[in-house]
């Protein structure tokens, strides 16, 4: 059982898996020399998904790095082993986060979730510094505001609604048509940048076919180490030939298995296993993070004691002597 000694128990925090020593968060070695660690073993099941198994030897502080598509983190999450079996330790395992879009986006200063119109973006750089191209004048103001309006055709009842940037600008508020408006640029640098950063995060976030999972490896000398995982794969399948032969020969019947290898690793060398078993897979969402929707308490307001009032039908009455039931009742 000692190869089995340093089977990492995993425990997810944030973007990195860490063994089951003490968690200690810190930067991967800066000097971990990346090594390639082939794919040895492959198990294909006819329910979907795949066993991979890589083997190799690393030296010292060491890193390999593995591409899956976005959809597979999932699997990988809930399914990777890793060992290092000559005495070294299995380090962190690191892989991009992800965020929902619209959250991402939401915390710029810019929100352009839903694609929003150039006079939606403009309402909400009120009060910032901007150079605007209008005809042939330059001019440098601050957003006042934008304003719609309305105009009704002549001689017809259709109505053109257009929009109107307002800029303050030499102490005075113009109102320039958006139409006719050539260009906008920012002067202020953080809500550039913010601006810059919101659209990089549309880019990324579209360009998410290939994510990278590094592995570390820590130790001395040369040490071999496997990785294995479950993820989903292509169904094998099955296709026959019948060969009828000449009389005197025997006839053949061929069976052949159909693969197909969706990873980007070349399966040279490579154990192939199809099991026409259907083990269960499930898929759980652990790539994603989720936020709770948590309850808003409110501080308890607390009115100051009021000296008991009455009203005038009240008052009347005593003045008249008429007594209450309760007061009749003290007075017996």
């Amino acid at each position: 059982m000692t190869s089995l000694r340093n089977l990492l128990a995993v425990t997810m925090v944030g973007g990195v898996l860490a063994g089951a020593s003490p968690l200690v968060l810190a930067a991967p070695p800066a000097g971990a020399a990346q090594t390639e660690v082939p794919v040895t073993s492959v198990a294909l099941y006819s329910s979907g998904v795949g066993y991979f198994e890589h083997a190799g030897t690393v030296s010292g502080e060491a890193a390999t790095e593995l591409r899956f598509k976005s959809e597979q983190i999932n699997d990988i999450l809930k399914s990777l082993v890793l060992q290092d079996l000559d005495g070294g330790q299995v380090g962190t395992v690191v892989y991009p986060a992800y965020d929902p879009l619209y959250k991402t986006l939401r915390s710029f200063q810019v929100n352009i979730v839903g694609n929003p119109t150039l006079s939606d973006l403009l309402i909400q750089l009120r009060g910032a510094a901007v150079a605007v191209q209008f005809g042939g004048e330059q001019l440098r103001g601050s957003v006042v505001g934008v304003e719609p309006r309305r105009t009704t055709i002549p001689g017809s009842e259709e109505v053109l609604e257009s929009y109107v940037l307002n800029l303050l600008t030499d102490g005075a508020i113009r109102a320039l048509p958006l139409g006719e408006v050539q260009g906008i640029r920012l002067e202020d640098p953080q809500l550039q940048a913010e601006l810059t950063k919101a659209l990089a995060a549309v880019a990324q976030d579209r360009d998410q076919d290939k994510r990278p999972v590094t592995i570390h490896f820590d130790g001395q000398g040369e040490r071999r180490v496997r990785i294995g995982y479950v993820v989903e794969a292509p169904v094998w399948k099955t296709s026959y030939r019948l060969v009828l032969a000449d009389a005197g020969s025997p006839s053949v019947l061929q069976g052949w298995a159909i693969v197909e290898n969706q990873t980007d690793n070349d399966w040279n060398g490579v154990r192939l296993s199809l099991v026409s078993g259907r083990p269960i897979s499930f898929v759980e969402d652990l790539y994603q993070p989720f936020y709770i929707q948590r309850p808003v308490v409110e501080p308890e307001r607390y009115t100051s004691v009021q000296p008991q009032t009455y009203g005038a039908g009240a008052v009347a009455e005593a003045e008249r002597g008429v007594m209450w039931p309760e007061e009749a009742d003290s007075a017996r």
